[in-house]
């Protein structure tokens, strides 16, 4: 018998309804550590509940993520996008959001090795590949 999934870190955007005031107070009496909130996707979109979703995780004392929806196209503007509105500090766990078929694994990676270049940190690759 399969345990049960019990995340510690979730992934929000501003269809979730979490990240509206007293939510993220109680995903972190609930059992949550952080949140990987949605900054951008593609080269012209910015999650527009993202900088007050950060003030609302980090008085809830949460641990703060970004991630980038990534869709085909120039990965480096797509990374110059994306750490142009993440406002990314020493803490901010960077991460790339890899849904969509036609972007390749070479250009996941390029993704990658770019936003580590640009920023001096290491992101992370989440996925439903």
């Amino acid at each position: 018998m399969a345990s049960p999934i019990n995340p510690v870190v979730i992934d929000i955007s501003h269809y979730n309804e979490i990240a509206k005031p007293n939510g993220l107070k109680q995903a972190a009496s609930a059992g949550i550590w952080g949140v990987i909130h949605k900054v951008t996707e593609s080269t012209g979109y910015v999650d527009d509940e993202y900088a007050s979703s950060r003030v609302l995780a980090k008085e809830a004392g949460l641990l703060w993520g970004a991630y980038h929806f990534v869709r085909p196209g120039s990965m480096e503007a797509q990374v110059n996008h994306f750490l142009s509105h993440s406002a990314y500090d020493s803490e901010t766990l960077l991460a790339l959001d890899w849904e969509v078929s036609d972007v390749s694994v070479s250009k996941a990676s390029e993704f990658l090795m770019l936003v580590a270049e640009k920023s001096g940190h290491k992101p992370i690759l989440y996925s439903g590949h």
